[in-house]
């Protein structure tokens, strides 16, 4: 039977391509504040944490360029990011199989193309579901209301009916992904027939929902820490454990899926 925790080795590896890339993200930030800042008694904490934040109002006047070209920068590395975690989740897949690591590798390599036209179609219908069923009718359903609370209440409805569709497109997304790694069926064709699988779809939400609300509740229980611990050496080891569970959270998604397209 699939299971992530049959495969640690590959959650870790993943795990560990995260981190490496996070660094190479967040090195030019954390390196540009140390050197600003880095001879306050109160370290960085005095950017975030003093009343009215006035040293971090004084770091974007006098580094506002610096900023500019740092969140230009991030920006790229994101993009970039956003590609290659295509090559991940498809090496992840292969692996939750059973492949070793170097052949999951190639697995991700040889449907590399295919998951991401997964990724790129999903994207594009969530973000047209988003607005066209989500934010223009919830601007325009609060708009018509005069109380604030109940304008509040009407706006969110139709957010609420947006995620839970986004839901159902993101299983749909991790079935066809499946399909691709299991069975080498092309991405359309996958999508196709993981809308059509009513009963493996409706498995997949119900399989999904807990464990992507435990992922938003760690990262919620992360940036919780963040502010009331002392030590700088507690956060980061909390954050790498947060990162990991995220991880093999993400692998029991894909093992699931794999188990509704006739891999288990």
């Amino acid at each position: 039977m699939i299971a992530a925790r049959k495969s640690p080795g590959a959650v870790l590896a993943v795990y560990a391509a995260e981190a490496i890339f996070a660094w190479m993200l967040a090195a030019p930030w954390a390196e540009t504040i140390a050197r600003t800042v880095g001879g306050h008694p109160d370290g960085d904490r005095a950017i975030f944490w003093d009343p009215g934040m006035p040293m971090l109002a004084d770091l974007s006047a006098r580094l506002g360029k610096v900023f500019a070209a740092l969140f230009a920068a991030s920006a790229i590395g994101l993009a970039v990011y956003a590609v290659l975690s295509v090559l991940l989740s498809g090496a992840l897949l292969a692996a939750l199989r059973g492949d070793p690591l170097r052949r999951a590798l190639g697995r991700g390599a040889e449907t590399y193309f295919r998951l991401l036209v997964v990724g790129a179609i999903t994207v594009f219908a969530s973000a047209v579901i988003v607005v066209l069923v989500g934010v223009i009718p919830s601007y325009a359903l609060s708009a018509r209301v005069a109380h604030p609370r109940t304008a509040l209440l009407v706006a969110l409805l139709p957010l609420v009916l947006v995620g839970a569709v986004v839901l159902v497109l993101a299983a749909a997304a991790d079935l066809a992904r499946a399909r691709v790694v299991a069975h080498d069926t092309p991405a359309f064709a996958s999508l196709v027939a993981s809308v059509r699988d009513r009963r493996a779809l409706t498995a997949q939400v119900v399989d999904s929902l807990p464990r992507a609300l435990a992922s938003l509740g760690l990262l919620g229980y992360a940036a919780a820490l963040t502010t009331l611990a002392s030590s700088v050496f507690v956060i980061f080891l909390v954050h790498q454990l947060v990162a990991v569970l995220r991880v093999a959270l993400r692998a029991s998604i894909l093992a699931r899926a794999l188990r509704h397209v006739g891999e288990a």
